[in-house]
């Protein structure tokens, strides 16, 4: 094959790769008619949710009945990715005994440095496991907690925001189902993450209803009292008698009474 013969197969393959897809109406219906939800109708099968929520409440009880509820329907192996060490503390809690014995379906992963010369960075670490996930056909993927991975990250990946993009291109490239653990205290707090997810599982606990304010009734400005007037028998010592003046600018005056 002639150098110009490989340059044209070349520039063949890359115009092939390059050119976009199109759908017609009736395709686009087929094409989501066998859309599977993974958890509910939030989570769809091969997109990115993130599950967001306070950092005092447990988050990892909900993830871990999604991935055996994931399993247990045939739908694939799951990978958790622990880089907080929560499901550690999940698995030493003794109501969770034998919890996950006999589902091999089930894979984790704890990130850390292999040793002291481990000079790879913490993000890199999830980075790869997700990449070797792909590589044995492993297509869920749940990961906690980003908050943790930008903690123990440096550069441009100590941020919460810049670790999100890297998984949702991941996700899109590989076109894995990946389920992001975040700490937020708000819903508001959490819409960084927002433009890098389709869809989000909202931990937040429900806002308390607010009591109905007391109205209480209000004083007519224009109403005053006046007081009693004065009696027969201690008119000399009483204070003096006030009029109260109606009409116009003099309607909060009063003048003294003569006697």
């Amino acid at each position: 094959m002639t150098h110009e013969q490989l340059n044209s197969k070349n520039q063949v393959t890359m115009e092939t790769m390059d050119e976009p897809v199109f759908l017609n109406p009736v395709e686009l219906e087929n094409s989501t008619k066998n859309t599977r939800y993974l958890y509910e109708r939030i989570w769809r099968e091969s997109t990115l949710c993130v599950m967001h929520g306070p950092r005092e409440v447990d988050k990892t009880d909900l993830a871990i009945d999604i991935a055996l509820d994931i399993i247990k329907n045939n739908r694939g192996k799951v990978l958790y990715v622990s880089a907080d060490g929560s499901l550690a503390k999940w698995t030493a809690r003794k109501a969770n005994f034998g919890k996950l014995s006999g589902l091999g379906g089930f894979l984790t992963y704890s990130a850390r440095f292999n040793d002291a010369e481990d000079e790879r960075d913490f993000s890199e670490i999830v980075f790869q496991a997700v990449r070797t996930a792909h590589k044995h056909r492993i297509k869920t993927v749940i990961i906690s907690s980003i908050n943790r991975i930008a903690a123990m990250s440096k550069g441009r990946y100590s941020r919460v925001a810049n670790v999100m993009k890297e998984l949702a291109l991941m996700q899109m490239r590989y076109g894995l189902s990946i389920l992001v653990i975040a700490d937020t205290k708000t819903k508001r707090s959490a819409n960084v993450l927002f433009d890098y997810a389709e869809s989000d599982i909202d931990m937040n606990p429900p806002k308390p209803e607010k009591k109905p304010r007391k109205v209480s009734a209000k004083k007519d400005a224009t109403e005053t009292q006046a007081p009693t007037p004065p009696s027969a028998d201690n008119a000399d010592n009483a204070t003096p008698f006030f009029r109260i003046k109606s009409g116009g600018a003099n309607n909060r005056l009063a003048t003294p009474l003569r006697r």
